[in-house]
């Protein structure tokens, strides 16, 4: 994943040679699935922090860009910033008329890890460790 990475920054450099003037639709779509695309890498090697920058990156120059609403879920998941995960996706469906179907799963997955994370939360702070031990587990495996 670290040679792709590296691949992909490479051509997102050679893009961003390109003047804004000449930045065209196309363009801008093809800057944000290399954003997005590294932002897998990123995702794949644990550097949550650069692959959600990357995809923000991806939905400002393609709004409608499914994929980059996804792995930043995923990436805010991974920080623990659970609302914000959901939050992304919630726009994300406004946005992504072409592929509803990719952002709506990985809504209801989000929104599910969050209600999970907060119940097991609740558990622990009430002292109820076997039922926190539950809930909290297939979150442990995810």
């Amino acid at each position: 994943h670290r040679e792709a990475r590296d691949l992909y920054s490479k051509a997102i450099a050679l893009l961003s040679d390109v003047p804004d003037s000449d930045a065209d639709a196309a363009c801008r779509s093809l800057a944000a699935a290399l954003r997005s695309n590294r932002a897998a890498a990123h995702l794949k090697l644990g550097d949550h922090v650069r692959c959600a920058s990357d995809c923000e990156v991806a939905v400002s120059l393609d709004p409608g860009y499914a994929k980059a609403y996804v792995r930043r879920s995923r990436s805010l998941i991974e920080m623990g910033r659970f609302e914000d995960a959901v939050s992304i996706l919630r726009d994300g469906m406004d946005k992504c008329s072409g592929s509803p179907k990719l952002v709506a799963a990985e809504l209801r997955r989000a929104t599910s890890v969050r209600d999970m994370h907060a119940e097991g939360a609740a558990l622990l702070e009430a002292g109820e460790y076997s039922a926190a031990k539950g809930v909290l587990g297939p979150l442990l495996r995810e």
